[in-house]
């Protein structure tokens, strides 16, 4: 059975890219313009904003968050800090990462 590039889960390290690679063939593997960061900053944001994750929730783990979306601890962190910096969440040292209480209107 000859496999193709998508019967395998692409990873940074790909064993079969380098491979192919190796033999003189080109792999081209189709990227979003939209930083890995940005799509978890933007997925948590929709979960807050639709009440998936309430004010006072806690986020799940930078962990879970990173095997969740395959990216490591760092992306996730990244992510983290765009929302806490829009205020929409809040760290609490030792105890992790929950939504914010909504800001009053003006």
């Amino acid at each position: 059975m000859v496999k193709t590039l998508t019967d395998y889960e692409v990873t940074e390290e790909c064993e079969e890219c380098s491979y192919l690679c190796a033999l003189g063939i080109m792999v081209s593997v189709a990227r979003s313009a939209e930083l890995p960061s940005e799509r978890i900053a933007r997925d948590l944001r929709h979960r807050i904003e639709t009440g998936e994750l309430q004010p006072g929730d806690q986020l799940p783990a930078v962990s879970a968050l990173a095997a969740e979306h395959h990216v490591s601890t760092a992306t996730v962190a990244k992510a983290i800090k765009v929302l806490k910096d829009a205020g929409l969440v809040i760290a609490r040292q030792g105890w992790g990462t929950f939504v914010a209480e909504p800001r009053a209107s003006r």
